[in-house]
C-alpha cells in the first residue's frame, strides 16, 4: 500500500496506532516512508485564492459585457474603456475645470 495523497498524515497515523498491519505487510514500513507526499497548505491556499481571483475577474468581463449592451443604446458622454465604465448622466469636467482654475 502505498498512500497518493493523505491530509494531515492520517495515513501514518492509522499505521502507528495499528502496528500489527506491518507483521501482514512486511515491506510496507519502507514503501510507505519513500511514497511519503507532503501536502503543504500554505501552497494549496495560495492556488485556491488564485483561482476565486480569476474566477472574479471572468465574472466582472461577462457582468461589464452585459451593461454595456444593457445601455448600449443610451450613451452619450459616458466613458467607456477598457478597465473603466463611467455612465454618468452629466459631465462635471467642464465644472471641475472652472473651479480648480480660478484657485
Amino acid at each position: 500500500l502505498s498512500p497518493i495523497f493523505q491530509r494531515e498524515n492520517c495515513y501514518f497515523d492509522f499505521i502507528n496506532k495499528n502496528k500489527w498491519v506491518l507483521n501482514f505487510l512486511p515491506n510496507s514500513s519502507f514503501r510507505i516512508q519513500s511514497y511519503k507526499i507532503p501536502f503543504n497548505k500554505k501552497k494549496a491556499l495560495i492556488n485556491n485564492f488564485l483561482i476565486n481571483v480569476f474566477n472574479i475577474l471572468k465574472l466582472e468581463k461577462l457582468a461589464r459585457f452585459f451593461q454595456w449592451n444593457y445601455m448600449k443604446k443610451d450613451i452619450t458622454i459616458e466613458t467607456i474603456e477598457d478597465n473603466f465604465l463611467a455612465f454618468h448622466p452629466i459631465n462635471f469636467e467642464k465644472r471641475v475645470n472652472k473651479f480648480l482654475n480660478k484657485k
